[in-house]
């Protein structure tokens, strides 16, 4: 019988924990382990009655287990992910969540638009402990408009609605400002990422929460900017301003 393992526990945002605990399970499937399931305990930035909805959200309450399991080491399972990427993003393992993952989930977007997703990470609560305000992860509002202009210069059959999500002020966004884009400042963690996953067009921010949702995303297209995690082939990289 393999060994079982299971993923570390964390404190951080969903984005980083929700990609923790798949890249865990990919990483146990392809080195001879049994995955086991640990949910998280606190997430940050989710009141309660969002945050007892996580574990039915990311469908991985069939890896549970009463035993005590070891977890894994996740600077081992991210070096791996990071050098196989393209193999485990293919993987039958990865397939079969993903049927299952997307099986009672529905996009609420209008499909008579192009859906274009814009994540535009702010620093958190973890960056201001570990004194990252302004940060090479904190990308100006520039970065986001000079995609949007790349992406509305292309053609497309169905008009374009861009759809920015954000923890920063309004104030702050009024850039962003015009007739064929929402705000989505007040949705919650997991609308918000329901909604990058089903977009058309995704760009992501430097931040596991857009970038885990682009590596299973629905999206034809995802515009992304390099930061310590890799790039699918097929993605467009957008240098910074």
């Amino acid at each position: 019988m393999h060994p079982y393992r299971t993923n570390a526990r964390r404190s951080d945002g969903f984005g980083a924990q929700f990609q923790s605990i798949l890249w865990s399970m990919l990483y146990a499937d392809m080195n001879g382990y049994t995955f086991t399931y640990t949910p998280p305990t606190h997430i940050e930035h989710m009141e309660t009655d969002e945050f007892m909805k996580v574990s039915e959200y990311i469908c991985f309450e069939q890896y549970r287990t009463n035993n005590e399991v070891s977890p894994l080491d996740y600077s081992a399972v991210m070096d791996f992910i990071h050098k196989n990427i393209g193999t485990v993003f293919r993987s039958r393992l990865l397939s079969e969540y993903l049927t299952n993952f997307y099986k009672n989930k529905q996009s609420r977007f209008d499909n008579s638009f192009t859906n274009v997703s814009i994540h535009i990470r702010r620093p958190s609560e973890s960056d201001l402990r570990l004194n990252l305000y302004g940060s090479e992860r904190h990308l100006p509002n520039s970065h986001f408009l000079k995609t949007i202009d790349k992406i509305r210069s292309q053609e497309y059959v169905k008009p374009l609605r861009f759809h920015i999500y954000s923890i920063d002020k309004i104030e702050s966004l009024r850039e962003f400002e015009s007739p064929d884009t929402v705000f989505h400042s007040n949705d919650s963690t997991l609308d918000s990422f329901n909604d990058l996953i089903f977009s058309d067009i995704l760009v992501t921010s430097k931040s596991s929460f857009s970038y885990i949702a682009a590596l299973i995303s629905k999206a034809s297209i995802v515009y992304y900017t390099p930061f310590w995690h890799p790039p699918i082939r097929s993605w467009i990289v957008m240098k910074e301003t």
